[in-house]
C-alpha cells in the first residue's frame, strides 16, 4: 500500500538528486524533465503542471495571435519538447527563460502588457 501511494504523491522534489548523491542512481538527472516531474510530484503534482498549461492553452487560443505572443508562445513550446529528452528546467539560467517566458505569455493573455 505504501509503494502504491508513491505513484499518487511521489517521491519528493530533489528525490532523483538524492538518489544519485546515494548512489542509487548513476546519472544526476533522468534527461527528462517530465518523467522526473512524475517520479518526484507524482501523478497530483503532474496534474496540477498539467492543469496549469491546460489553462493557459485556452487563454492562448481565446485570443487573436500577436506576432509577441506567436514568439513567446515558440519559446514555451520548444521548452516542452526539449524537457522530453534532456532537463532544461533543473539549470538556473534556462530555467529563468522558460519562467521569463510563461510570465510573458501570461501577461500578454491578459492584456495588461502595454507597447
Amino acid at each position: 500500500l505504501h509503494e502504491a501511494r508513491r505513484w499518487w504523491t511521489g517521491l519528493g522534489i530533489g528525490s532523483v538528486a538524492s538518489a544519485t548523491a546515494h548512489g542509487f542512481w548513476p546519472y544526476g538527472y533522468l534527461h527528462n524533465d517530465w518523467l522526473q516531474l512524475i517520479i518526484e510530484t507524482g501523478f497530483i503534482g503532474f496534474g496540477l503542471v498539467l492543469a496549469c498549461v491546460w489553462h493557459l492553452i485556452r487563454r492562448i487560443v481565446q485570443i487573436p495571435m500577436t506576432t509577441l505572443l506567436a514568439g513567446w508562445c515558440g519559446v514555451l513550446t520548444s521548452f516542452a519538447l526539449i524537457a522530453c529528452v534532456s532537463f532544461p528546467l533543473c539549470i538556473a539560467p534556462t530555467a529563468m527563460v522558460a519562467w521569463l517566458a510563461w510570465t510573458a505569455v501570461t501577461s500578454l493573455t491578459q492584456g495588461e502588457v502595454n507597447a
